[in-house]
């Protein structure tokens, strides 16, 4: 018999014409949407969930996001959380937590958050991080901007896919480069792209060194970006590497234009990428969750 599954459906991860099919063949599937959806969108889903909810952005604000997808699984007694949506990991692990069910652990906080995770793998002298600072207000930034030096990179601590990520050079202004960071969140937040469990609009941006990598000893071919990342899984604690991503070449500064997989990358060097990741992941302590570590690439 197929067990009863809820599935959180947010901006980002796989299209969902690829995957809700797959999950609605194994499982019965509930889903909750925290975006708007056209009506064509909504019959989709229909054709594949036993139960569609909506929580568009608005209802987002002031919200307690976890115990709304706590309160709906045990609704439909459901079995297990999912999630595709990077801005939503945390409020499923919380929800996850209070039911019972597995889920990326009391530590998923730590593995969104780009300060949070950057200290915990400074404490444990495993990795080499960038300098980094986590910055609330301008002064936090302009102490940041003293310390680093220019350039460097601001942008969303909780943040992905690149929005609002700034590269601050010698030229520009640090109060008008903070409120272009804050101006562009505002602006996501409204559209569900920003972190669905922190939408009172708390931002917290985190600036850092900018490393400055290279493909040498990397690729045979050119027109490769010089990081590289590995998608894996975490089962009962354990970590499992699954494939290495390339990127090609981004634009400036920090735009990507397509991925590559697996990475066309030696032996030698894919044993070390992968050795270098599960030493990131088994350092944030997670339970059941994908996995996504990217690595800055230096000649080898």
């Amino acid at each position: 018999m197929k067990k009863k599954l809820l599935l959180v459906v947010g901006m980002g991860g796989p299209p969902l014409d690829f995957a809700l099919p797959k999950i609605a063949d194994i499982a019965l599937l509930h889903v909750l949407v925290l975006m708007e959806l056209t009506p064509q969108k909504l019959d989709f889903f229909r054709l594949y969930a036993r139960s569609v909810t909506i929580m568009p952005p608005k209802e987002l604000v002031d919200s307690d996001l976890a115990a709304t997808i706590a309160a709906l699984g045990r609704s439909q007694q459901v079995a297990g959380i999912l999630t595709f949506s990077e801005y939503a990991i945390v409020p499923v692990a919380q929800a996850c937590k209070e039911l019972g069910l597995k889920g990326p652990g009391s530590n998923a906080s730590a593995s969104h958050n780009k300060v949070k995770m950057r200290e915990i793998w400074r404490k444990a002298h495993l990795l080499a991080s960038p300098r980094h600072f986590g910055v609330h207000n301008i002064a936090e930034l302009e102490v940041a901007a003293a310390a680093l030096g220019r350039p460097f990179v601001l942008k969303d601590a909780n943040g992905a896919g690149g929005i609002g990520c700034f590269l601050v050079g010698q030229d520009d202004e640090l109060a008008a480069t903070y409120g272009k960071a804050h101006q562009i969140l505002t602006e996501a937040f409204a559209s569900s792209k920003g972190d669905y469990s922190n939408q009172r609009q708390q931002f917290e941006l985190i600036a850092e060194e900018l490393i400055c990598g290279s493909t040498e000893g990397w690729y045979e071919a050119t027109g490769f970006a010089d990081f590289i990342s590995v998608e894996g899984l975490v089962q009962d604690g354990r970590y499992f590497p699954l494939t290495i991503t390339s990127r090609i070449e981004s634009l400036p500064p920090f735009t990507e234009t397509g991925t590559f997989a697996p990475a066309p990358i030696p032996a030698q060097l894919e044993k070390k990428v992968i050795e270098l990741a599960k030493a990131a992941v088994d350092a944030l302590q997670l339970e059941n969750c994908a996995t996504h570590t990217e690595l800055k690439m230096k000649p080898d």
